[in-house]
Protein backbone atom coordinates (compact mmCIF):
# COMPACT_ATOMS: atom_id res chain seq x y z
CA UNK A 1 0.00 0.00 0.00
CA UNK A 2 1.25 3.53 -0.87
CA UNK A 3 1.72 5.56 2.02
CA UNK A 4 1.06 9.06 0.18
CA UNK A 5 -2.51 7.84 -1.28
CA UNK A 6 -3.47 6.52 2.52
CA UNK A 7 -3.22 10.36 3.98
CA UNK A 8 -6.38 12.23 3.49
CA UNK A 9 -6.05 15.71 1.80
CA UNK A 10 -6.01 18.85 3.88
CA UNK A 11 -9.60 20.26 3.07
CA UNK A 12 -8.19 23.14 0.96
CA UNK A 13 -7.34 20.74 -1.45
CA UNK A 14 -10.53 19.16 -2.24
CA UNK A 15 -11.34 18.81 -5.90
CA UNK A 16 -14.04 20.40 -7.59
CA UNK A 17 -15.81 18.49 -10.33
CA UNK A 18 -15.05 20.31 -14.02
CA UNK A 19 -17.78 20.37 -16.88
CA UNK A 20 -17.68 21.90 -20.42
CA UNK A 21 -20.67 23.08 -21.88
CA UNK A 22 -21.27 23.74 -25.47
CA UNK A 23 -22.66 27.38 -26.63
CA UNK A 24 -26.47 28.08 -26.05
CA UNK A 25 -26.43 24.65 -23.21
CA UNK A 26 -27.84 25.95 -19.90
CA UNK A 27 -26.06 25.52 -16.56
CA UNK A 28 -28.30 26.14 -14.54
CA UNK A 29 -32.44 26.40 -15.22
CA UNK A 30 -34.67 28.89 -13.79
CA UNK A 31 -36.82 27.44 -11.35
CA UNK A 32 -34.82 24.55 -10.83
CA UNK A 33 -33.23 23.35 -7.82
CA UNK A 34 -29.55 22.20 -8.08
CA UNK A 35 -27.28 22.51 -4.65
CA UNK A 36 -24.07 23.47 -6.31
CA UNK A 37 -22.25 26.67 -6.61
CA UNK A 38 -20.62 27.14 -10.19
CA UNK A 39 -16.95 29.05 -10.69
CA UNK A 40 -16.71 29.95 -14.37
CA UNK A 41 -13.07 29.08 -15.67
CA UNK A 42 -13.91 29.63 -19.08
CA UNK A 43 -15.91 31.78 -21.39
CA UNK A 44 -18.86 33.87 -21.11
CA UNK A 45 -22.53 33.32 -20.05
CA UNK A 46 -25.38 35.52 -19.58
CA UNK A 47 -28.39 35.44 -17.37
CA UNK A 48 -31.92 35.55 -18.09
CA UNK A 49 -34.73 35.53 -16.70
CA UNK A 50 -37.73 34.57 -18.68
CA UNK A 51 -40.55 36.66 -19.52
CA UNK A 52 -43.70 35.74 -21.95
CA UNK A 53 -41.96 32.40 -22.95
CA UNK A 54 -38.83 34.16 -23.65
CA UNK A 55 -35.32 34.06 -22.23
CA UNK A 56 -34.44 38.10 -21.48
CA UNK A 57 -30.90 38.73 -20.39
CA UNK A 58 -29.87 40.64 -17.36
CA UNK A 59 -26.29 40.17 -16.74
CA UNK A 60 -23.39 38.74 -18.18
CA UNK A 61 -20.20 36.85 -16.37
CA UNK A 62 -17.10 35.48 -17.68
CA UNK A 63 -13.83 34.01 -16.06
CA UNK A 64 -13.84 33.96 -12.21
CA UNK A 65 -17.34 34.83 -11.59
CA UNK A 66 -19.45 32.48 -9.76
CA UNK A 67 -23.34 31.77 -10.12
CA UNK A 68 -25.64 29.40 -8.08
CA UNK A 69 -24.91 30.81 -4.90
CA UNK A 70 -28.01 32.12 -4.07
CA UNK A 71 -30.14 29.37 -4.85
CA UNK A 72 -27.57 27.69 -2.84
CA UNK A 73 -27.96 29.70 0.41
CA UNK A 74 -31.88 29.79 0.14
CA UNK A 75 -32.01 25.95 -0.91
CA UNK A 76 -34.93 26.81 -3.71
CA UNK A 77 -34.64 26.77 -6.94
CA UNK A 78 -32.88 28.78 -9.30
CA UNK A 79 -33.95 32.98 -9.97
CA UNK A 80 -32.58 32.95 -13.10
CA UNK A 81 -30.99 30.74 -15.80
CA UNK A 82 -27.65 31.16 -16.94
CA UNK A 83 -26.48 30.39 -20.68
CA UNK A 84 -23.57 29.98 -22.21
CA UNK A 85 -22.65 32.33 -25.07
CA UNK A 86 -19.81 30.43 -26.52
CA UNK A 87 -18.28 26.91 -25.13
CA UNK A 88 -17.80 27.33 -21.69
CA UNK A 89 -15.67 25.39 -19.15
CA UNK A 90 -17.21 25.68 -15.07
CA UNK A 91 -15.59 24.12 -12.02
CA UNK A 92 -19.01 22.56 -9.76
CA UNK A 93 -18.31 23.12 -6.57
CA UNK A 94 -21.54 20.28 -5.26
CA UNK A 95 -23.42 21.12 -1.74
CA UNK A 96 -22.34 18.46 0.05
CA UNK A 97 -18.61 19.22 -0.45
CA UNK A 98 -19.11 22.94 -0.13
CA UNK A 99 -20.95 22.33 3.62
CA UNK A 100 -18.57 19.73 4.52
CA UNK A 101 -15.63 22.69 3.70
CA UNK A 102 -17.63 25.15 5.77
CA UNK A 103 -17.76 23.01 8.65
CA UNK A 104 -14.46 21.94 8.61
CA UNK A 105 -12.15 24.74 7.87
CA UNK A 106 -12.20 26.91 10.81
CA UNK A 107 -13.04 30.58 9.68
CA UNK A 108 -14.07 29.62 6.46
CA UNK A 109 -18.02 30.18 6.58
CA UNK A 110 -17.38 33.68 8.01
CA UNK A 111 -15.47 34.58 4.97
CA UNK A 112 -17.30 32.88 2.56
CA UNK A 113 -20.92 34.38 3.67
CA UNK A 114 -18.99 37.58 4.12
CA UNK A 115 -17.72 37.56 0.14
CA UNK A 116 -21.32 36.94 -0.97
CA UNK A 117 -22.87 39.84 1.14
Amino acid sequence: MNPARSKPRPASQTRTAASQLPGTAAAVAEGFRREAIFVLQKGFVRVERAHLGRGIAIARRGPGDIFGEMSFLEGGGASASVVADEDVEVAIIEGARLNSLLVSVPGLATGFYQSLA
